[in-house]
Parts: structure tokens; C-alpha cells; sequence
């Protein structure tokens, strides 16, 4: 709950004064005192853009008079206001000009204000520690001075903050405060808020009675001091409460009017909410259509708001992000289960750049991707008519609204009858969601959807996406090689598999397997492709156990469907910790057969993020090489120091490059510095033979080293140009696992940050193989490329069939490491 500015009083003016307010262009005190009274009423009835031109003008005039105390309230009005549209950065950036402009006075109160409100856009973020740092500052400075209007809001703040961390006992003894200190001061809005949150309590205690009882308290308060942002937060709780104890009728009349509420006033924090119970319901009901026009909705909205908090700090989108990640899988797999396939890929794009926003923070995807999720022609429909049904009920619900705040014996003949015919369609069946939903209208639209369903999806459903997925796939077709592409979605019981061909329907494979059975035997299988052969060429079938199930999990349910349509290359996608195994290095233990056998295999970030449309072999090309030098290097990572043994091997390797490609340039040594860096662009092959590693947490903790200390960070890599580039070789990288997995998105966030600064395609190895099989693999992948019209990726496969023919460097640990990622074809 945030706090507005309530130091600040108004001057008394007459109407006609009022009204020249607001055309001015500069105002005294007195008169932007009164713009922040006016702005603040409209932040109470939910008119937030009202509120922000008011406060606006407030402090155009508190600049010219230079009065810190005003500045800092006009910033904390606007900032609320911004705050409840769901634009957090915007919230953010006035809290904290307050902030420092309050610093220079002496009000404890102002000042308390602005941290809870920091506070509490740090929540909504996720960041509660951060969040509950922030309210105990602000009490600490209110209890100084016992200012009893804001000191219960702040104790109910950090009663939500500790109930989001499931401290339920802690958070019922501050609401408890809370309610005791407004209900004896008569403080109203407070009072509606504390029980509010009791009613939380409660409910996610299982006490639904004594829930509702609290919710139905504060509603009924709420409705008589018109706070409407209250008024929507606490219908939605009491439509999940009445959900829970099965009046279904009841629990969707409560979504309605909160959802009705929260859009008239745009809170996208609340819509988002409502719309995800919603789609919840819906799904519980067993009715997937509508579930699914819901939760896309949701996953709209979160895309709205990521785009938004861009400019914020790296770790409040983090947790952002990572809040709201469960609903695009869940979406994903309810789409999965009615076998709408396309739709299921379009979410997973979007979940992959929400991870890549998680690890990279700065990623708005593409064109199409900020498009949202897309809906068919009757969901269009039905939107449409929920919305002309919600805005009914608002144009109703505001009209109802003026007629009671005139006295009844006020009111003419024209508004008695008025307001008995809105009190009585209030409950009528023309204002009962379910009777919408059971409406001739919506019915026909539902039927036209389930129709719209059972037709062939790729004729069905959003015709330019499939037309675009179809026509970069016959591209590749063209050019030679017929691909497919693979999307894996990790679940909790199962995983699914999206399999998409030029000439055949997209189709999806179920495999029952546990994700914890699955990521142990991912990280059984990462444990076998990286430990070292004590014995060059001596290995029994049985050690490739892991990574003979997880081809068995991946591969094979999908084998017939590759052979019917004769593919040779897999487009592979992978999710989650499925990033860290090569595709290439899965075994058919039934044919004694490695996966790289049958197909040549190019990873990607992300369909939506890559570009197939020129499909060219690299024929001839020139080259720049830095290698790390033999000798030893310590980098100085920060406040770490990393220390990093020497590349022997790679000195040989950049020098056999040199002599096999004519048009080649090395860096060695002293040269290979952080200069190369604005020379890449002049070339079509950048290889780098030097250390790399690439952590999940932060992308800043990822780096590529130069010679002699220097290197670049993940994030530096942002400002790269490499516009010029079809190929960037790194041949002694790593990604850095232990006991645990992550999921992947180091990996994901190399092919994207690359991708994105120009380069065609990254050749990449998961983890380095200080042997002299690098150089042997890379001398060969470079003399199968100057053969021409060879694709990178048939390239890379032709090396690593030879070499797990041979005795010596058979062992997938020897040949399996490096990927492809991007367009290698």
C-alpha cells in the first residue's frame, strides 16, 4: 500500500479559481499546493493519469519557488500514480528523485512516505528483503514523531512483505497492529487494507469462512470511502475464496467486477492477477478454451510490463521475471494438451527471452515477439465481447456510483427510478458472469473455436507465423538439406516435444519422466561427457548409460517422425538444463549409434530470434585468430583473481590456421588484446582459442579472456559490432556446472548476445578439452569449410564422425563439446 503525501495541505479556492489552476503555465505556492490536494483525490478514486497531470503542474510550480518539501511530494504523487499503472521504472525514478530532494529537510513523515513506496515497488518486483529494509526505515522514522495515519500503513506492509516470505504468524500480528491503531484513530483506508490482509492470512492458512468474513469487512468499507484500486484487489481475493469452497457462480461475479475495476483504472499489477485467476478457474472448470484466452491475456500483460522495466536496476527485473515465468509454462503446456502446437512454440519463444531477460536484463525480442502471444479469430471475438460487457458494467457501476452521493431526498423522480433500475440489474442475470458466458452470443463464438480447433492448425491459426516457420524451413529445403525443427518443454512430469518439418503438420510427443529424474540424469550425463578417458580409445557402451536415455527420452519418440519426412539437419531448441548436453552426443544404445551419425545438428536461441532466410555455405572467407598465450595469466575478475593456465595448444592451433587459410590474420601474444575487438567486423570467421567461461547468475560474471590479463565481460560483449561476422569461433570455452544444474541460460545468453550484435552463428564448446584434440578438431572443421559449399554445420558434423571413428579420440568427451548456435546452415 502506498503512502501519499499528506503533509502537504490544501489552500481553499473558489471553483472559478480551480478552474484557472489548470490553464496556467507557472503557480505559487499556494495554488500547487492545491494541485497536489486535487491530484491525490484522483490517485484515491483511481484516476491515475489525472493525478499525474495534476501533480505535474504541482511541481512546475514548487521548482520556480524552489520548495524542497513540495518537489518532494509532487515526485511521490507522480510516482504512485505511475506506480499503479504497473510502470515501475517510471515509479521508481520519482521515488527516488524525492528521495534526494527530501534528504535536504527536516520531515520525517515526507521522508517515511517515500521509502515505504520504495518499499513497495520493491515487492511487487519480488524483492521482499529488499523491500522490508525500505518499510523499516520508514517506520523508524515515523515512530519518532507518532505519526499515527502513516505508521499503520507501514506496519501492514511489513505484515505483506513477511506473508509473501510465508511468515504467516508475523504477518497476522502486524495486520492485527495495524487494524488496532486506524480503527482507533477511524482512519478508514487503513482500517480496509489491515483486514484485507487478514483475510489473506487466513485464506492461504485454509481458514476460507474467516477469510471471506475479513474480505466482505473491508469490501464494504472500501466501497463507502470509493477506493477502487482496494475495492479490485479485494474481489479478486474473495472470488478465490469462494472458488475454493466450490460457489463457482460466485467466485466469477467477484473476478468480473475486480477485473472490470482494475482495467478502468489501469492497474496492470491487478488485471494481471485477476486474469490469472481467471485462466486458473477456467482450467479447474476443465473448460481449455477459456482458460487459454485468459492466461494469454496474462502472459500479454507480462510482456507490457517486461518491456516497461527496462530501465530498471538489473536485480529488481530479475525478480520480476523469475515471479512470472511458472505462467508461461503452465500456458504452454494447457496449449500443449489440446494439441495446439504452434501457439505452444510462440509461448516458448517468449519464455525463452523472458529467461534471456532474467540472465541479460536488457532483451525486448523482436518485432514479433512483442506482439504477445497472438489469439485466433474467435478468442478475438470473444474478447471483444467480454470487453463491451465489462465496459457496461463500468459506465453502470460509476453511474451508480454519482446517483448515491446525492442525498435521496435530493434526488428527482428521473433519478429515484434511475437508480432503482442499476440496483436492480446489479443482480440481475444480465450482470452474472456465468449468464455471459452461458449467452447464445459467447456460446456460438466458443463453438466456432472448438470448429476453429479440429481443423488442420498450420490452415487455422495465426497463417503469417506458420507461413514464416514454413517458408525459412523450405529456404533451408532449397539450399539442400531438409531440417526440422525441435522444441523440448521440461514439466514437472513429463516432457513434451514439439517437432516442426517444411511438409508435414507440427506435431508433439509425451514422454512421462519426472524433471527430477530428468535432471539427474542430465547432470549423470554432463558427469560422463566431461570427465577425462583414463585410457585413450577404451570405453564399454555401458558408461554412455545417461546419455543413452536421454535419447531414448528425446530422440527416439520422435524417430519415426524425422525418417518419414527424410531429415538430415535438426534446428534444435532446448529447455532448461537440457542446454549443458550436446545434442550431438546422445546414444542409441539399441544401434550402437551416436546421434551426430544420422543428422547434422544446429542449435538455436530461440526461433522468433533467428534468421534463416539466407542460408549460404561460407566458401570464401577471411579470418582473424587470437590465441592465449602458453604461459600462465592471472585475471584480475573484480575483486577475484582468476588465475588461468596457459594454452600451448592453442598458439598451434591459431598458427595451423594461419597457414591454411590464405586470407587470415593472427593475434598473438601482447597482440591479442582488447583491441581485436574493433577488427572483428572486418572479417567473416573471428576464432578465439582462449579461456571462456560462461556461469549462470550474472551475465558480468561471464567472461572471454584476451592475452596478458585482459578480457570482456558478457555484458560488454553488448557492445560489440559484428554486423559483418557469419562465424565466431570460441574453442576453449566452458559452462560452468557443479553438483547442481542451472538452466542453461549462460548458454542461451552467449547465442543471444552474439546473435544480436551481428554474427550469423557462434561455434561454441560447453566445456574445455585441454588436449591436442581441439586443434586437430578445429583444423579440420576449417579445411571441410574451404572445400565450399559445405554449411557450418555439416562441417562440424563430418569432423566429429571422423573423430569418434578414431581410436584415439572416440570418447564424446574428445569431439562432442562444441555447438552450433544461430544460423549454421
Amino acid at each position: 500500500m502506498v503512502v501519499q503525501n499528506i503533509a502537504i495541505a490544501p489552500q481553499t479556492f473558489s471553483s472559478p479559481l480551480e478552474e484557472n489552476v489548470i490553464e496556467k503555465q507557472t503557480y505559487s505556492l499556494a495554488e500547487s499546493r492545491n494541485l497536489i490536494y486535487d491530484g491525490e483525490r484522483a490517485f484515491k478514486t483511481g484516476q491515475y493519469q489525472e493525478a499525474i497531470a495534476l501533480c505535474t503542474k504541482a511541481l512546475t510550480g514548487f521548482e520556480a519557488q524552489n520548495h524542497l518539501e513540495g518537489m518532494g511530494a509532487a515526485h511521490n504523487c507522480i510516482g504512485i500514480s505511475h506506480h499503479s499503472f504497473g510502470e515501475y521504472a517510471k515509479a521508481v525514478r520519482q521515488y527516488e528523485q524525492a528521495t534526494a530532494i527530501t534528504q535536504g529537510i527536516n520531515d520525517p513523515r515526507q521522508q517515511a512516505a517515500i521509502a515505504n513506496n520504495l518499499g513497495e515497488a520493491y515487492r511487487q518486483l519480488g524483492e521482499i528483503e529488499n523491500a522490508i529494509t525500505y518499510y523499516e526505515q520508514a517506520l523508524e522514522a515515523v515512530q519518532t514523531t507518532r505519526d499515527l495515519q502513516i505508521e499503520p500503513i507501514l506496519i501492514n506492509n511489513l505484515g505483506f512483505a513477511h506473508m509473501e516470505l510465508k511468515n504467516y504468524a508475523l504477518a497476522q500480528d502486524y495486520y492485527l497492529q495495524s487494524l488496532e491503531i486506524s480503527s482507533a484513530e477511524n482512519y478508514q483506508y487503513e482500517m480496509s487494507y489491515a483486514l484485507k490482509n487478514l483475510g489473506e492470512v487466513a485464506f492461504r492458512r485454509g481458514e476460507n469462512q474467516k477469510a471471506i468474513a475479513y474480505f466482505e469487512e473491508s469490501l464494504q468499507i472500501t466501497r463507502a470511502i470509493d477506493n477502487r484500486r482496494v475495492t479490485a484487489l479485494t474481489l479478486n481475493s474473495l472470488g478465490k475464496a469462494y472458488e475454493t469452497i466450490d460457489q463457482a457462480d460466485q467466485a466469477l461475479t467477484y473476478y468480473q467486477e475486480a477485473l472490470g475495476i482494475s482495467t478502468d483504472i489501469g492497474d496492470r499489477h491487478s488485471i494481471g492477477r485477476v486474469l490469472k485467476n481467471l485462466g486458473s478457474f477456467f482450467q479447474a472448470q476443465g473448460d481449455a478454451e477459456l482458460a487459454i484466452i485468459f492466461f494469454k491475456e496474462v502472459i500479454n500483460t507480462y510482456e507490457s510490463i517486461r518491456n516497461e522495466i527496462q530501465g530498471l536496476d538489473n536485480a529488481l527485473q530479475e525478480s520480476y521475471l523469475s515471479s512470472v515465468e511458472s505462467t508461461y509454462r503452465n500456458l504452454a503446456d494447457l496449449l500443449l494438451t489440446q494439441n495446439r502446437i504452434l501457439e505452444a512454440q510462440r509461448v516458448l519463444d517468449l519464455l525463452k527471452i523472458q529467461e534471456l531477460s532474467d540472465y541479460l536484463y536488457h532483451v525486448r525480442g523482436t518485432a514479433e515477439t512483442e506482439k504477445g502471444t497472438g489469439y485466433r479469430p474467435p478468442e478475438e471475438t470473444f474478447l471483444a465481447l467480454n470487453q463491451k460487457q465489462t465496459e457496461q458494467l463500468i459506465v453502470a457501476s460509476k453511474r451508480l456510483a454519482e446517483l448515491e452521493e446525492i442525498s435521496p431526498s435530493a434526488l428527482s423522480e428521473a433519478q429515484r427510478q434511475e437508480l432503482i433500475s442499476l440496483r436492480k440489474a446489479q443482480n440481475s442475470e444480465r450482470h452474472n458472469f456465468r449468464a455471459f458466458l452461458e449467452s447464445d452470443e459467447v456460446q456460438a463464438v466458443i463453438g466456432d473455436l472448438k470448429a476453429n480447433l479440429s481443423s488442420n492448425e498450420s490452415l487455422s491459426f495465426n497463417l503469417s507465423q506458420d507461413a514464416k516457420l514454413k517458408e525459412q524451413l523450405q529456404t533451408i529445403k532449397k539450399a539442400g538439406r531438409n531440417a526440422a525443427i525441435i522444441y523440448p518443454l521440461i514439466l514437472g512430469d513429463r516432457l513434451e516435444i514439439i517437432v516442426v518439418s517444411a511438409n508435414t503438420p507440427p506435431l508433439r510427443h509425451t514422454v512421462p519422466i519426472a524433471r527430477t529424474e530428468l535432471n539427474e540424469t542430465i547432470l549423470a550425463a554432463r558427469q560422463t561427457l566431461t570427465t577425462v578417458p583414463r585410457q585413450k580409445g577404451s570405453q564399454s557402451t555401458s558408461t554412455f548409460d545417461p546419455l543413452a536415455k536421454l535419447h531414448d527420452w528425446l530422440i527416439k519418440p520422435v524417430e519415426a517422425t524425422l525418417a518419414a519426412a527424410n531429415i538430415e539437419t535438426i534446428i534444435y531448441a532446448p529447455d532448461g538444463a537440457l542446454r549443458y548436453i550436446p545434442l550431438a552426443s546422445l546414444f542409441d544404445a539399441e544401434n550402437n549409434q551416436w546421434l551426430i551419425e544420422k543428422y547434422d545438428i544446429n542449435n538455436i536461441t530461440a526461433l522468433s530470434l533467428t534468421d534463416f532466410d539466407e542460408v549460404a555455405p561460407l566458401d570464401d572467407f577471411n579470418l582473424i585468430a587470437g590465441a592465449f598465450p602458453g604461459h600462465d595469466v592471472t585475471l584480475e575478475f573484480g575483486t577475484r583473481q582468476i588465475p588461468l593456465a596457459g594454452l600451448p595448444y592453442a598458439v598451434q592451433e591459431v598458427e595451423t590456421l594461419a597457414a591454411t587459410i590464405p586470407r587470415s590474420s593472427v593475434r598473438l601474444n601482447e597482440q591479442f588484446n582488447g583491441d581485436i575487438i574493433y577488427e572483428m567486423n572486418s572479417y567473416d570467421v573471428v576464432h578465439l582459442a582462449t579461456h571462456a567461461e560462461f556461469v549462470s547468475g550474472r551475465p558480468k560474471d561471464s567472461y572471454i579472456a584476451f592475452g596478458e590479463g585482459e578480457f570482456a565481460t558478457l555484458e560488454d560483449v553488448r557492445d560489440w559490432d559484428l554486423s559483418n561476422v557469419a562465424l565466431i569461433v570460441l574453442s576453449a570455452c566452458e559452462t560452468g556446472v557443479g553438483d547442481t544444474l542451472g538452466n542453461g541460460v549462460e548458454v542461451l545468453g552467449l547465442g543471444y548476445q552474439m546473435q544480436q550484435q551481428g554474427a550469423d552463428a557462434i561455434l561454441a564448446s560447453l566445456w574445455s578439452v585441454s588436449d591436442r584434440s581441439t586443434q586437430i578438431l578445429m583444423n579440420q572443421f576449417y579445411e571441410n569449410l574451404l572445400q565450399g559449399n559445405v554449411t557450418k554445420t555439416a562441417a562440424l558434423q563430418e569432423v566429429q564422425r571422423n573423430m569418434l571413428h578414431d581410436e584415439t579420440f572416440n570418447h564424446p568427451y574428445y569431439w562432442a563439446s562444441f555447438i552450433l548456435i544461430g544460423n549454421g546452415l
